[in-house]
């Protein structure tokens, strides 16, 4: 809300927005009510007039911020029985997060790109490995980092912000189990990076295996754009007693949660793309 104060006294206000589809402005007496319609700029304008005067104006440059927190997600689904196994190639995409460009909000935000088998015998349980970025609550602060993730008994995840991938290169990201244990090893780039060792996957499987594109606010970029879009290649998954087999993708395993904001595309049987088809500007 913004309150006005003209002189002399007694006359009207009117309030507006240079920028309806970033923010709309009511107003009653001298104060005008500020609504956010999505993040960006846009420029609000009071004008006072009162008898005898001409009209007089002010103008306020401001920031809208928005970050409607809700998951949404672009990625590839295949359902196996007993996983043991999840690896592909991934071109590194980071986009921007809610607010990022107007530097208004220190609210939890990211996007994070990985490959993921879960079970859901006992509650969704998950491995995952790839990249993410990331603004934690209450910092305004960004990191990007290559991240290692599971969810079993207990919870465990690592944010390695020292060995990010650079925007544009291809990682190749694996996680696989060691049953007899229940030890994930995850790998970059062929060479194992940690481990976690869980008792619930000693004695379960995966069902599902998964290539993810997932952002936490609706407002938070997807990464890849239409013309540098996030690349998946050689996506492939191992069963347990067996070797690595190509995911065999068709296009109705391209998901994404809405098709007019996230795009999602089977290029072949190992190969699709994510990215954000309103990226912020």
């Amino acid at each position: 809300m913004i309150t006005a104060v003209g002189t002399p006294a007694g006359g009207t206000y009117s309030f507006s927005s240079s920028n309806a589809s970033r923010a709309s402005l009511s107003g009653t007496g001298d104060r005008g009510t500020i609504t956010a319609v999505a993040q960006g700029r846009a420029v609000v304008k009071v004008i006072y007039n009162v008898s005898g005067c001409p009209p007089c104006e002010a103008t306020v440059n401001t920031k809208i911020c928005t970050c409607t927190q809700g998951r949404k997600y672009s990625y590839m689904n295949v359902s196996k029985a007993s996983l043991v196994g999840a690896s592909c190639k991934i071109k590194t995409r980071y986009g921007t997060l809610c607010c990022e460009i107007e530097g208004c909000s220190t609210a939890d935000a990211f996007h994070a790109v990985y490959t993921n088998i879960s079970n859901n015998d006992s509650g969704l349980k998950w491995a995952q490995v790839g990249y993410s970025r990331r603004r934690n609550a209450g910092s305004a602060s960004i990191i990007q980092y290559r991240k290692a993730e599971l969810q079993g008994d207990r919870y465990f995840i690592d944010m390695n912000t020292a060995n990010a991938p650079a925007e544009g290169s291809v990682h190749e990201w694996k996680c696989e189990l060691d049953k007899a244990n229940g030890k994930w090893s995850y790998y970059d780039n062929g060479t194992a990076w940690i481990t976690y060792t869980d008792n619930f996957w000693k004695s379960h499987l995966g069902q599902v295996v998964q290539w993810v594109g997932e952002i936490l606010n609706k407002e938070d970029d997807m990464p890849g754009t239409s013309g540098e879009k996030c690349s998946f290649t050689e996506c492939q998954c191992k069963v347990d007693g067996a070797g690595y087999v190509d995911a065999g993708f068709s296009a109705a395993d391209a998901k994404s949660d809405d098709g007019s904001e996230w795009g999602c595309e089977r290029v072949s049987g190992t190969a699709f793309n994510i990215w954000d088809k309103n990226p912020n500007t």
